[in-house]
Order: C-alpha cells, then structure tokens, then sequence
C-alpha cells in the first residue's frame, strides 16, 4: 500500500476546511517559504489571501521539511483521531493521508468494503422514514445504469436488469427491496435497494462525531464517521473469531450506522471476492473495493 499525505495551507482562515488537511492562517513569509520546496501559491480572493496545497508520499523528504516549518511556528501536528477539532486549527495542523492500494493487496483479501468511485447515481434521495429511504423521481431515473448509488448516501441500488444480473449468482447473504418513491405514480424504472440478510459483529474501529469525541454509534445523534486515524479509505477491521461465527457471506452489512445526520445514516457493505467478481465482469465501474481486515 502506499500512502499520500496531503494538505493545504493558508496565510488568511479559510471558510471551508476540509475534516482534515488544513492549516489555518499561518504568517504568509512561512507560506512562501513552503512554496518554495515546489508549490505553487493560490490566490483566494484578496492579496493577503493565499494558500499552497501539497499531495506527496506521506514519508518523502517534502513532507519532512514542511513538518519542520509548520513546527518551526510553534504549530503541533495533530495526529490522534481522523477529524481534526475545531477548537485545535489555531494551535495545530493535520494531514490528510490517502490510501492506494496495490492489485495485489486488492486480489488477495478475503473481504472488501464496497466503496464508491465516481458517480455512478441511479437515483436521489428524499427523505427517510420509518420504512426506510424515500427515492426522489427525478432525471436520475432516466439514467441506464444496473447497479448504482443513491445520491447522496452512497447507499447501492439496482435496477431490474442489475438484480437479475446479480441473483443468478446465488450470493450468500444478498437481498433486494422495493425503492420507496415520493411520487410513485410517475415511476417508470422500479429500483430495488441492495442489501444483505447478514450483519456483521461490530467493526474494530471507533466511531467519532463531529467534535472529535470516541461516540456509541448506537446512541450519537449527530455526524459520525469511523476514526482511521486521518486515512481516506477508513479499513474496517474484525476480530477473525467473530467473522467465523457468522459463518461464509457474499455480501453483509455493517453493525454501524456512519453518516452526516439521522436521515443521512448507512451500512457499508463488505463483499467476498465472488461478489467482487460479478461486479468487475459487470464492468461497473463506478464501484471500487478497499480491503478489510480480519485479525
């Protein structure tokens, strides 16, 4: 695996930091002289608003140097969860860390998390209730895609074709059903949610919320997301013996409800590389897979 490290800096506050990966209006002579190790400075808006933005190999010499400078300001680098807190930006910096993952890493995992790459929407959503995801009917239902993700969830959906295309292969664990519309009577594509009869034991990562605290996903009202230390890509990880309890899958879903408020909350999915398979042969290719890890 190789891993990235990214962030950017500026010399005013920005308005809109990303979870991680920025530094808030360090002194723009330390700007300068960051850009000097090979950045280019971008303007934002007014003369005093500048901002330089890095993406190198998390141990490169590049990395190690601006390090150096961001300390060098009396700035501490901020390391021990993956959101960065609010109160902290004044007195800290953080990376970004990116994972990419070889074929190979890819090819010889027993499970893999469902991940998006691209768009790939097949439908938007409108609410959620008690009954699950209300689907919007929009222009998205004129798309052709078999299998995609509800907008923006991120949650997988298929179409008749893709559930056909999908249950010939008798996946353990696989289950369809009915998209819920908020105008059904100008339906013209009926969509089935993709999911799975089998959920896992809970994930070993720790959930965190909005304000950078360790939460009880089953009790957190607010934002959550699973705390991988900074990585894009959060691996999930499990304890093998529990992974056996459940006994051989294709698809199941994640104990943990992650996303941005209530009406926001999803599973992930974890797939065995036959579902892998019939994905790629589907040429799908807006879906990706990242490696989970059982110990």
């Amino acid at each position: 695996m190789n891993l990235l490290a990214e962030i950017y800096i500026s010399s005013e506050e920005t308005r809109n930091p990303n979870i991680r990966g920025w530094v808030h209006n360090v002194p723009f002579e330390l700007l300068k002289r960051i850009s000097e190790l090979g950045y280019a400075l971008e303007p934002r808006g007014r003369e005093e608003y500048y901002a330089v933005k890095v993406r190198e190999a998390a141990d490169s010499v590049k990395v190690q140097e601006i390090r150096k400078l961001l300390n060098s300001a009396g700035l501490v680098e901020y390391t021990k969860h993956t959101i960065f807190p609010k109160d902290l930006r004044i007195s800290h910096y953080a990376f970004k860390f990116i994972r990419k993952f070889t074929k190979s890493e890819i090819d010889s995992a027993q499970y893999l998390r469902m991940n998006i790459n691209g768009l790939g929407y097949i439908a938007s959503h409108a609410d959620t209730t008690a009954d699950g995801y209300v689907l919007r009917v929009d222009k998205k239902q004129k798309n052709t895609l078999a299998i995609g993700w509800l907008s923006p969830i991120i949650t997988p959906f298929a179409s008749d074709t893709g559930r056909a295309e999908l249950e010939k292969h008798h996946f353990k664990g696989l289950e369809f059903f009915p998209a819920i519309f908020d105008k059904p009577e100008k339906v013209t594509k009926p969509l089935w949610m993709l999911t799975s009869s089998i959920t896992l034991p809970p994930c070993l990562l720790p959930v965190q919320n909005q304000r950078g605290e360790i939460v009880d996903p089953n009790t957190e009202e607010g934002e959550r997301i699973w705390d991988d230390a900074g990585r894009v890509l959060p691996v999930l990880r499990y304890d093998r013996g529990q992974i056996q309890a459940i006994g051989e899958f294709d698809i199941a879903k994640t104990r943990e409800l992650i996303g941005g408020m209530r009406r926001h909350y999803r599973h992930h999915y974890v797939v065995s590389q036959r579902f892998r398979k019939a994905i790629i042969d589907g040429k799908h290719r807006w879906i990706d897979f990242v490696p989970v890890e059982v110990a």
